[in-house]
């Protein structure tokens, strides 16, 4: 009886000899398992990954910016297993980002995790000309401030004049809006 080709190949198996009275002998192959960001800034952000290195292997994270070009940041050593951390620096605010864990070995194979994406927070600056106070940021402002907000998170800010002075009017994203604005930053 003849059986269609597939089935032949279902069914084939894999025979491995090991010479009588031979101790077996566990193999390991490479691992890298991309963690989400740990945490992010408006410049910088946490990547963690997860590697098990079963022999001498350069291991690390590859970065995508959006313009596709890739930084990366590799380690070298024997063996091991554990979780590693990457801060990177020099990000642009309200940017999303992707990035994977790898390991390369030329004894024990390569692996590379699955892409992880994050976006860096925005950058808020307030600069309050005469006297008064703006509110609904990370903090009160009462002169120059940066802060870091979620991306894409909206916000409203209050400026509230002191005695004596008048509220004139806003520049950038709350431009054209009265002493509340309600804006979105995105970078």
């Amino acid at each position: 009886m003849r059986f269609p080709p597939a089935l032949l190949l279902v069914c084939s198996l894999a025979l491995v000899s090991v010479p009588v009275g031979a101790a077996a002998r566990t193999v390991y192959t490479a691992l890298a398992t991309t963690e989400p960001v740990q945490g992010t800034t408006s410049t910088t952000a946490i990547l963690q990954g997860y590697f098990t290195l079963p022999c001498d292997s350069d291991f690390g994270f590859k970065i995508r910016f959006p313009d596709d070009s890739i930084r990366v940041q590799t380690w070298h050593h024997y063996y091991g297993v554990g979780l590693w951390n990457w801060t990177i620096s020099d990000l642009s605010p309200g940017t999303t980002y992707s990035y994977e864990a790898y390991v390369h070995s030329s004894g024990c194979g390569d692996a590379l995790g699955d892409a992880v994406s994050f976006t860096t927070e925005a950058r808020l600056t307030t600069s309050v000309t005469g006297s008064g106070t703006v509110t609904g940021g990370p903090r009160p402002c009462a002169s120059e401030c940066e802060d870091d907000v979620p991306n894409g998170q909206p916000l409203t800010l209050t400026a509230t004049p002191q005695p004596g002075n008048v509220f004139v009017g806003w520049s950038g994203i709350c431009a054209r809006q009265g002493p509340v604005c309600t804006a979105t930053p995105t970078g």
